[in-house]
């Protein structure tokens, strides 16, 4: 009995656990899939010329990382910048960079539930999009729309982090 509860605390843990992944990364892709991508892209760039000729071993990796964060930090008050001096340039900015991170976001979130319930249903197959229209035209017509609606409060709940009212 107790090895039985035992299992099933295990099942929920996992299950929990996945749900805080896919939230975090969902949430991480809406709003910062910039400061995401700079630190992906500075690590990537500087790996071969600069980290690698500064260090040896494993500590390549943690000049990687540390550049990467500083990045991110450079990157983090040049739009802190451009949202004080230039508003309505960075409300333009803004809501394309809230747009791709909320057309990841929602993709990655359709792909961890329908992963999940391919778990406990065989005929559920994993995908990124669901056929919402029989046209696929129509249905990308109707994800885009979905994606803009869906970027609306992202951006505003991102501008006012930039802008400073954080509630």
């Amino acid at each position: 009995m107790i090895l039985l509860s035992l299992y099933g605390l295990i099942i929920v843990a996992a299950i929990c656990l996945f749900f805080f992944f896919a939230k975090t990364s969902v949430k991480l892709t809406c709003f910062a899939i910039d400061f995401v991508a700079v630190f992906i892209y500075t690590i990537y760039l500087l790996h071969g010329p600069v980290s690698s000729k500064i260090s040896s071993g494993n500590m390549i990796y943690f000049w990687d990382v540390l550049f990467g964060f500083a990045l991110v930090v450079v990157y983090g008050f040049l739009m802190l910048l451009l949202t004080i001096y230039l508003p309505k340039v960075s409300k333009i900015i803004n809501f394309v960079i809230v747009y791709f991170g909320v057309w990841i976001g929602i993709c990655l979130a359709t792909d961890f539930i329908t992963s999940l319930f391919s778990i406990f249903n065989s005929n559920i197959v994993a995908t990124y999009r669901l056929q919402f229209l029989n046209n696929d035209l129509a249905n990308d017509v109707f994800y885009y729309v979905l994606f803009f609606f869906v970027s609306i409060p992202v951006w505003k709940k991102r501008m006012d982090y930039l802008v400073g009212e954080q509630s």
